[in-house]
């Protein structure tokens, strides 16, 4: 039988695409259904108006430093990584993957923004433009004037798309930058949830 692709099912290494985008799914899967259960019948009563299962907090949950997932591009094997130290306008570059905290991200997806696991209170930044690379910012920005900035969704290919252009994926350039260019369906534009 021939070996798995790297990111494919038996590798131990988790796309983008199986449950939470750039985490594992750790929620038990449901059994076969059983046997002896009757299949539901049809009703004639209309359901009544349904309660919201969960109200956002009125102020961001704070979230420690650790965990988190290594996020690996499928085509060059390197991590997105924080180049610096932690304010306002840090560039984020991609390195050779490692256990640095820098490298590791977690995905705020009531938010919709990307949260760096060594500081949660910096998140991804798209700069507002295609065209400026990819640095960090603090998340709650995401309130603010700017805050389409900071969101992002990650597509079932594993492609990091910025609110502000989403014809646009997270890319690496020569000598290590990040930049936002157009889809191309290259697996350069592929993210995958790495082990660390």
């Amino acid at each position: 039988m021939p070996e798995a692709a790297p990111g494919g099912p038996r590798s131990g290494r988790h796309p983008l695409t199986r449950g939470h985008p750039l985490t594992r799914d750790r929620r038990p899967r449901p059994g076969p259904p059983s046997a002896h259960r009757r299949s539901p019948r049809e009703t004639s009563f209309a359901p009544g108006p349904l309660a919201p299962l969960w109200s956002p907090p009125n102020r961001p949950v704070r979230q420690e430093p650790g965990d988190g997932a290594e996020v690996v591009n499928v085509a060059t094997g390197r991590c997105p990584d924080v180049a610096g130290g932690f304010g306002n306008g840090t560039d984020v570059v991609t390195a050779p993957c490692g256990s640095a905290a820098t490298q590791r991200w977690r995905v705020d997806s009531h938010r919709g923004v990307l949260r760096s696991a060594a500081d949660p209170d910096f998140c991804l930044d798209s700069r507002g433009s295609v065209e400026r690379g990819v640095g960090i910012w603090t998340c709650s920005s995401v309130e603010g004037r700017n805050g389409r900035n900071l969101t992002f969704t990650v597509d079932p290919d594993g492609v990091i798309r910025p609110a502000v252009a989403l014809a646009t994926g997270l890319t690496p350039n020569a000598g290590g930058h990040l930049s936002l260019a157009p889809l191309t369906g290259s697996t350069a534009q592929r993210w995958r949830a790495g082990d660390a």
